[in-house]
């Protein structure tokens, strides 16, 4: 390989109908017999190897004279012969109909593109610049990316590496763009398709989660323009991190349900705030990136559970939802992961690093086994976060050992192990914090309401209606509009009596049940009372005797104490910068 060697790509979508994209890929300058193509087989922010190669449709190469032998050598490898030819092209045709925000997306209306999804890289050309053409379809109009324009192009860019060109993702098409400036640079939303979305608002919501996550670090952003990409579908949700941009999949009708709304705002944070923790903030083993290997580490808690501590937290501090709103998301935090029975089996060090087998290849028993180290790792977070500040009287905080390791990334800009980040935690909070690492490499009970007596707030749980107390509980989960058992909680008696998830349940108590009446017909099972299911199996009719037990509390709520002290008023607002009677 020659160091001068030149690098373009061209992608082009002249029937975004078919789904497919054009690729080619121009080298000049190469040395060698050959020439290996190798295709990603998974995005960073999404720890699963998810095989982009296989819409890989057809490969050909040229030097353009005569065409030149390619064979197939791995599952995302391709070998040209090159035949004495130092200028050739690749070219290959990727099918692109998936729309999330891991993968690429083309039809009659946009292009998105993921660019570990689509773009091959020359092996060993990873680390050199590159430039990329974009071939818009004739009717599209806009390019929206964070790529380096060529010269000032508007279909022409240029990328410093691989990772670059990976991390940057593409819209094309007619899409509406937006900007607020925040910080000293601009901020985009790149919005496609249509919805009931308030632009504005949401705008200015933003504007402030921004200015807020911006004045934690204290300096100048580490981008001049940033894009948040809003894809609007039918029911999607979801977001993907990347230096200077975000994707982010949303309800086109979820604008005005105000529980909703929040929940968007909250992914906004979480994947703005990702600019520092993870994308430059990051375990030592995410960056460069292996895109043909899976990538581990047991710190996936720290990548995710940080961003989902404060992706909540900054938005009652930004004014942007209220105290009660932040409790609330709290609260059904706590609620999910305490009828988790996983938590109890798989600590969150295990959770990063098996994340991909388990996070994101759930079965029907993954409840039982894992626990998600996003929910858990936020929960430790928060606790974390809370014990400094009790015990710097509110002084310190997570906030100041996030710009210590801003700091840190400015001066080396290296990645860190749990060594360095449970250091700086030490040093910020004055002493040992043993307590919380114990919660990463253990299963001891998460107390989170433990925590909160130093802010004046008290964690309560009940039963949201009275008749639950006597209700009876089997810990099974139904499919929706169906009698069919899709869980078995290991906590509960149908676990341990035989019921299996996909059991069909026919009757309860000699009572024929349907879809409507089956989770009342167990409810009415008396707690302590033994029921006889009948249930199909495999094509099989089996009679099962399960013992009814309690529900567990289904509803819990944080409330202020009535008479706080005055360093418990101070502390709740210095943790959530709200008024204690706010």
């Amino acid at each position: 390989m020659s160091k001068k060697s030149q690098i373009k790509y061209t992608i082009s979508m002249d029937a975004p109908h078919t789904h497919i994209f054009n690729v080619k890929i121009e080298v000049d300058g190469h040395t060698g017999d050959v020439l290996d193509f190798k295709m990603p087989v998974w995005t960073p922010g999404s720890y699963l190897v998810r095989e982009f190669s296989k819409n890989v449709i057809t490969v050909s190469a040229s030097n353009k004279q005569v065409e030149l032998d390619v064979e197939k050598i791995s599952k995302n490898t391709w070998r040209v012969a090159l035949s004495n030819a130092a200028k050739m092209e690749f070219s290959y045709q990727v099918y692109a109909y998936e729309k999330t925000v891991r993968t690429s997306y083309l039809d009659g209306d946009q292009a998105m593109i993921n660019g570990a999804s689509v773009f091959m890289v020359p092996d060993g050309y990873e680390n050199q610049p590159l430039e990329l053409t974009v071939e818009p379809y004739h009717e599209w109009q806009r390019i929206t990316t964070t790529l380096e324009s060529y010269k000032g192009s508007y279909d022409k860019f240029v990328a410093k590496n691989f990772d670059d060109l990976i991390d940057c993702p593409i819209e094309v098409g007619n899409h509406q763009i937006h900007s607020f400036e925040a910080g000293g640079a601009t901020h985009e939303y790149a919005i496609t398709s249509t919805g009931n979305v308030d632009v504005p608002t949401l705008l200015d919501d933003s504007k402030k989660i921004v200015d807020e996550i911006h004045a934690m670090f204290g300096d100048t952003p580490p981008y001049d323009h940033y894009v948040f990409f809003l894809h609007l579908t039918s029911g999607g949700f979801g977001g993907l991190e990347h230096c200077r941009s975000c994707s982010m999949i949303y309800d086109r009708n979820g604008f005005k349900d105000r529980k909703k709304y929040v929940r968007l705002l909250s992914l906004v944070s979480h994947e703005f705030f990702h600019t520092w923790n993870i994308k430059r903030i990051r375990p030592e083993e995410l960056g460069p990136f292996d895109y043909y290997n899976e990538v581990y580490t047991n710190l996936l808690w720290i990548a995710e559970g940080v961003t989902s501590y404060y992706d909540n937290l900054f938005l009652p501090r930004c004014g942007v939802s209220t105290i009660k709103e932040y409790f609330e998301t709290i609260c059904d935090d706590i609620k999910r992961y305490e009828g988790i029975p996983g938590k109890d089996v798989m600590t969150v060090e295990e959770s990063s690093f098996d994340a991909w087998v388990k996070l994101y290849r759930p079965n029907e028993n993954s409840v039982n086994t894992s626990i998600s180290y996003y929910l858990k790792g936020g929960l430790i977070i928060m606790a974390l976060d809370l014990t400094i500040r009790d015990l710097t009287d509110g002084q310190k905080s997570m906030d100041a050992v996030y710009r210590i390791l801003w700091d840190k990334f400015k001066d080396d800009g290296k990645g860190i192990n749990d060594t360095t980040f449970k250091s700086v935690c030490e040093d910020v909070a004055g002493k040992p914090l043993n307590e919380i690492w114990n919660y990463l490499t253990t299963t001891t009970p998460l107390n989170i309401g433990d925590y909160f007596e130093p802010f004046g707030v008290v964690l309560k749980s009940e039963h949201s209606k009275p008749e639950r107390e006597k209700s009876g509980s089997f810990g099974v989960y139904i499919k929706k509009n169906t009698t069919q058992i899709s869980t078995t909680l290991s906590t509960g008696s149908g676990y341990t009596s035989g019921l299996y998830a996909n059991d069909e349940i026919l009757a309860i108590n000699n009572i024929r049940v349907s879809s409507e009446n089956v989770k009342d017909c167990m409810a009415n099972v008396p707690i302590g009372v033994s029921a006889d299911f009948l249930i199909s199996r495999d094509g099989l009719i089996k009679t099962i005797s399960v013992t009814a037990k309690s529900l567990p509390f289904d509803k819990y709520c944080i409330e202020k104490f009535e008479q706080p002290t005055a360093r418990q008023k101070q502390m709740f607002e210095g943790w959530l910068k709200q008024d204690w009677d706010a």
